[in-house]
């Protein structure tokens, strides 16, 4: 036998199974209409919107009168009245940059509602040190009229942290 009569031998072959196949192939059932059926039945309900309450303001005043851990601390009456001042805003060096003979620092505030400020040498600080050298990546404060101890010392330097929060020089740690 050649190899030509061998490959058309062959390809009877696959022809045969190929036809014996699709003739021995069963119809669809009626378990199979009824399994396709089931499925378009089985669908989930819709889903009622969860309820609003119709008045927030009672818990929202007790969700003011607490916190994760308890209650609050009960305000001095000096506070409470309104007297007192409000704390100071937390600030940091968020960048630097020179112009001709002349060297800034950025203060950024952690409030939103505080404008950005810059600053150079001499100027005071928020929490009111005086800025003595600045350099690109920190910045020397002198503490304002205080004095001078070797665990307080009366200058700092502050370092200058892109989006991060610096320590206060008057903080004593």
């Amino acid at each position: 036998m050649s190899v030509r009569s061998l490959w058309r031998l062959w390809a009877l072959v696959l022809m045969a199974a190929a036809l014996a196949m699709l003739n021995l192939q069963t119809p669809p059932s009626d378990d199979m209409t009824l399994v396709a059926a089931t499925r378009k039945e089985a669908r989930q309900p819709n889903l009622a919107p969860p309820p609003v309450p119709v008045d927030p303001a009672p818990a929202l005043t007790k969700l003011s009168q607490s916190t994760l851990w308890g209650p609050l601390a009960p305000r001095p009456a000096s506070v409470a009245a309104g007297c007192a001042a409000p704390p100071a805003a937390k600030f940091g060096l968020t960048g630097f940059y020179v112009r001709p003979g002349t060297r800034y620092v950025i203060v950024s505030f952690d409030q939103e509602a505080l404008p950005t400020r810059q600053l150079k040498l001499g100027d005071k600080l928020p929490d009111g040190s005086r800025i003595e050298r600045i350099e690109p990546d920190r910045v020397l404060a002198r503490r304002a009229g205080g004095k001078t101890s070797i665990s307080a010392p009366s200058a700092r330097w502050l370092p200058i942290t892109p989006g991060l929060s610096a320590a206060s020089p008057n903080d004593k740690r």
